[in-house]
């Protein structure tokens, strides 16, 4: 997993790079601003697959209904993973999302056991609830900017609500890959060998004391 996620970081970070070199576009420019948009769409998706092929990860191809539009998927435990794009309504607002097509909403429409709040509701200690495999629709998410078009605004790992309104998690790639790496780390490091101690054994003494 932590393979992945850095292969998948660079190769992104180098599609948007690609694009802004192949259509140069002033801030006013909209039609070539939004053929560089579609084209770092591309590059994306193959950065995607490209990390999933050099890593080992099987995918899958996500189609629309019509079909229209296709995506990547690949399943990191309990999670579906795919790409996604953020955007913000405003520079201090959340990031949220940007296409809000049926297959965004078919990709979440399990995720109601990542809510946090969950662990809220009564339930039976006895219960153990198991997450299905691939069953969590996650995205990695990149958000672009239209001043600095050569490189990701953000990237990052994000597990929408059902409704897509909100995010019940989400992180950078760069902590994310942090918090993989130290967990890696700690699963390598050997585990610490108990010191026992000797106690000093006492010398008994005799309970009569000779010639008495």
């Amino acid at each position: 997993m932590l393979s992945f996620f850095q292969a998948l970081s660079e190769r992104m970070a180098t599609a948007f790079s690609d694009a802004a070199k192949m259509v140069p576009a002033a801030r006013g420019d909209g039609p070539a601003v939004s053929a560089r948009g579609n084209l770092r769409r591309l590059h994306l998706d193959r950065a995607f697959r490209a990390a999933a092929a050099d890593t080992g990860y099987p995918i899958v191809t996500g189609t629309t209904t019509p079909p229209s539009w296709n995506y990547p998927i690949i399943r990191l435990g309990a999670f579906s993973l795919t790409l996604g794009i953020v955007q913000r309504a405003t520079s201090y607002g959340p990031r949220r999302l940007r296409s809000r097509g049926n297959y965004a909403y078919d990709h979440v429409v399990r995720n109601g056991p990542a809510n946090p709040q969950g662990s809220l509701l009564a339930s039976a200690h006895d219960v153990v609830e198991v997450i299905p495999d691939g069953a969590l629709g996650a995205f990695v998410v990149a958000e672009s900017s239209v001043h600095v078009p050569d490189s990701p605004l953000y990237l990052g790992f994000m597990v929408p609500a059902p409704n897509l309104r909100q995010s019940y998690f989400m992180c950078s790639l760069e902590r994310l890959v942090g918090l993989l790496q130290e967990r890696v780390a700690a699963e390598r490091r050997p585990a610490r060998k108990k010191v026992e101690r000797k106690l000093p054994k006492l010398k008994k003494l005799p309970k009569h004391p000779p010639g008495k």
